[in-house]
C-alpha cells in the first residue's frame, strides 16, 4: 500500500509526442545525409533502413496501389511491400545528393485526420531550407508515418499518380517489374 501511495506522488513522464518523435528522425536522417555525402550505395541502404522502421509500409502500398491492391495476389502484395522502401529511398537518395545542411527542425505539430500532421525544415547551408511535412498515425502504440511531403508535394500523392496509368495497362505485376528496373539501373 505504501508502494502504492509513493509511485502515485511521482511525476508522470510525459509521452513522447509526434513532433519530438519527427524531430529525432530529421536528425537521424540529416546524419545519414551528412555521413554518406559521398556513398550513394551506403546513403540509399541507410535511408531504406529508416523507411523500413518509420513507415507504415502496407498502408502506404495499398494507397500508391488503389484499387489494383485487392486485385493482386499475395505474392504480388509481398513483392510490393518489399521493393517500396528501396524504391523510396533511392528517390530521396537522389533528391538530397549532396545534402550540406545543418540540419532538421519541427515548426509545427497538429491534430489531423489520421493522427498528427508534423511541419518541419530540413535546413540547408547551399540555399533555402527544404519544406518537409509527415502525416503520423500511432497503431499499436508506435509512431508510424503514412505520408510525407517535400515542399508540398506528397509521396502518396504522386506515386498513386505515378503508378495509376502502369497499373490500367500492366497490373501489380507490371508495376513490380517497372520498379525493379528502376533499382536495377540505380545499382549500376
Amino acid at each position: 500500500m505504501v508502494f502504492a501511495f509513493a509511485a502515485s506522488a511521482l511525476p508522470a513522464q510525459a509521452e513522447e509526442t509526434a513532433g519530438q518523435w519527427v524531430s529525432e528522425l530529421g536528425t537521424k536522417v540529416v546524419e545519414v545525409l551528412k555521413a554518406t555525402n559521398d556513398q550513394p550505395k551506403e546513403r540509399q541502404s541507410e535511408l531504406e533502413a529508416i523507411f523500413l522502421d518509420s513507415f507504415d509500409v502496407p498502408f502506404v502500398a495499398k494507397f500508391v496501389t488503389g484499387r489494383y491492391w485487392k486485385k493482386a495476389t499475395p505474392g504480388e502484395q509481398q513483392d510490393l511491400m518489399e521493393l517500396l522502401p528501396e524504391y523510396v529511398a533511392t528517390i530521396y537518395a537522389g533528391v538530397f545528393a549532396g545534402y550540406d545542411g545543418n540540419g532538421f527542425k519541427v515548426v509545427k505539430e497538429r491534430k489531423s485526420t489520421n493522427g498528427t500532421y508534423v511541419q518541419g525544415l530540413i535546413q540547408r547551408n547551399d540555399g533555402p531550407d527544404v519544406a518537409a511535412a509527415f502525416d503520423i498515425t500511432k497503431p499499436n502504440g508506435r509512431f508510424l508515418i503514412i505520408n510525407t511531403e517535400v515542399e508540398g508535394v506528397s509521396l502518396l500523392v504522386t506515386k498513386r499518380s505515378e503508378f495509376a496509368s502502369v497499373l490500367s495497362r500492366e497490373g501489380l505485376a507490371g508495376l513490380i517489374s517497372r520498379m525493379k528496373d528502376v533499382l536495377a539501373k540505380s545499382s549500376a
